[in-house]
Order: C-alpha cells, then structure tokens, then sequence
C-alpha cells in the first residue's frame, strides 16, 4: 500500500500524535505471503479482533501474545488517540524526520519502510503525468 509519505509534515502540524503503518511478518503464520513473507493486511484481522481462537491448532503462543498486544494498542487508541501504553513496546510517532514501520513479529520493533524508494518512484511518475 502506498502512503502519502509526502503529507506527513502538513498532518504532524495538525495532529502530533500520527502513528507510523503497521506491517505483520509473522515467520511462521499459516496464510497468503507477500515477496517479503510479510502477511496480507487482512490476515491482521483475527490477531486485532482476538479471535485467534476460532481456529483451533493453526496458531502458537507466541500468535496469541501477539494478539493482546495488538488488541492492547487499538483499545489505547481508541480511548487517547496513542496506541502506547503501560508494558507495551513503544509504537513511535510519525514524523518528517521519523518514518519508520511498527513491525509486529515475535520481537516488536520498528523497522525502516521497506518500501521507502518505490514511494519516491512513484512520486516521480505520478507528478510526470500531472504537468
């Protein structure tokens, strides 16, 4: 998906509290991979919804921990608009200077947008065609 990378200066001077995009690569989920075997957005949905449980053998320990995590920062957004919170590992703000990507695995971190230089590719073609 391709963000609007470009706006991000313009949002952080309206709403400080912009969170970066999320990307899930759970190694080993059963499901639909993508080049980097990073999960399709939708296979998110049971992780977000804790509804892990509806397939009975299909995920580990480690899906479900991975779950309340998730549910953990949608419930924080939901009530403050930050996703942060008490024993959870830090989803940074984005920024001009901060564009980085929560990955969700068995080790939560932030990651550089993998996708960063197609973005600027894209830019290029999309404002060539505009002029």
């Amino acid at each position: 998906m391709y963000p609007p990378y470009k706006n991000v200066p313009a949002v952080d001077n309206k709403n400080p509290d912009v969170t970066g995009v999320v990307s899930i690569a759970q190694g080993d989920l059963t499901g639909v991979y993508n080049e980097d075997h990073s999960v399709k957005v939708y296979a998110s949905i049971p992780y977000a919804y804790g509804n892990l449980w509806r397939h009975p053998g299909l995920y580990s320990e480690e899906d479900y921990e991975l779950s309340e995590i998730m549910q953990q920062y949608w419930v924080n957004f939901a009530k403050t608009g930050n996703p942060n919170g008490e024993g959870l590992p830090e989803w940074k703000m984005r920024t001009a200077d901060q564009d980085k990507l929560l990955q969700l695995d068995t080790e939560i971190k932030m990651i550089d947008d993998p996708n960063a230089e197609l973005y600027k590719i894209i830019d290029m073609y999309q404002e060539s065609t505009i002029s």
